[in-house]
């Protein structure tokens, strides 16, 4: 009598449960219908034939995987869950980022145990590029001791002399604005800028995180010059200024829908960790009141 082989069962996903670790990661992404999105989505597979398509989004596979090795975050990431994770990594890529933590163009973010894209300035500047109507677009931080003027209006001009500076010199409270400016073909330039009261007004209102210690990854606080310079970008792009695409639109739709949901769920965190206080006050209030009686 001979016995059968057991059939060997195929991977399947868990949608609600963790990435847990790296190679389940990769074997969300390679999952056929996933990396069949990949390849619809990412522009290197754009007029390939099929065997190409699919190496190529293997490739960007890997380049995601090797990023969220090197992540100072990736115990949170891979803590997220698949379904988020691989919403995000999609995401990323229909937008044609680079997820490799070397371009800027988006990283990987855990917000609790979902996985989201937020995009970099690198990514806003790779999409703004592609527009047939824009020619050039420039973007910096001023520091106190930088030659600084600018004027809006009918004939917009920025005058930027940067001093040479050590990095001790290149911190947050020496950052006095943000500027963007923009060259359309058409010959018009197009000039945005912050300056740092209103920067960091923004930066109150919506990240509150920065002053915190925590692993996590938060752009105010590890790096403000760079999103001080996203925060330009993203509001000449979500307010008109510029002619760009629906994808730029979205993006920026996302990006800020990102940054408020952030900051309701901190002042909910707020609220609770307020509220779990006064209870342990009113606890403790009345043991103490329970041992005088006695």
């Amino acid at each position: 009598m001979t016995t059968e082989a057991p059939v060997k069962k195929t991977w399947q996903p868990n949608p609600d449960g963790q990435v847990v670790s790296v190679g389940t990661a990769r074997n969300c992404l390679l999952y056929p219908p996933n990396l069949d999105t990949l390849v619809t989505v990412l522009p290197q597979c754009k007029g390939r034939n099929d065997r190409e398509k699919e190496a190529a989004a293997r490739a960007y596979v890997e380049s995601v995987l090797e990023s969220v090795r090197n992540a100072k975050n990736a115990v949170k990431i891979l803590a997220c869950t698949q379904k988020s994770f691989v919403s995000a990594v999609k995401q990323a890529a229909q937008y044609g980022f680079e997820l490799d933590g070397i371009l800027g163009h988006a990283y990987l973010v855990p917000y609790g145990n979902v996985c989201k894209m937020m995009p970099g300035y690198k990514g806003y500047n790779k999409l703004l590029l592609q527009s047939p109507e824009i020619s050039a677009i420039d973007a910096h931080v001023v520091y106190k001791v930088d030659e600084f003027d600018y004027a809006l209006g009918g004939e917009p001009f920025v005058k930027h002399r940067p001093e040479a500076c050590e990095d001790s010199e290149m911190t947050e409270d020496q950052i006095t604005h943000a500027y963007f400016v923009v060259w359309l073909k058409c010959g018009i330039k197009k000039v945005n800028v912050w300056p740092a009261r209103k920067l960091w007004k923004r930066r109150d209102k919506y990240s509150k995180g920065y002053k915190s210690n925590s692993d996590s990854i938060n752009m105010w606080r590890d790096h403000p010059d760079i999103a001080a310079i996203k925060t330009v970008i993203r509001d000449s792009c979500a307010r008109g200024m510029l002619p760009v695409s629906t994808d730029i639109v979205s993006l920026a739709s996302h990006d800020e829908y990102m940054e408020a949901d952030e900051a309701a769920k901190e002042r909910a965190g707020e609220r609770q960790q307020s509220t779990s206080m006064v209870n342990s006050l009113d606890e403790l209030t009345a043991a103490l009141k329970a041992d005088g009686e006695d």
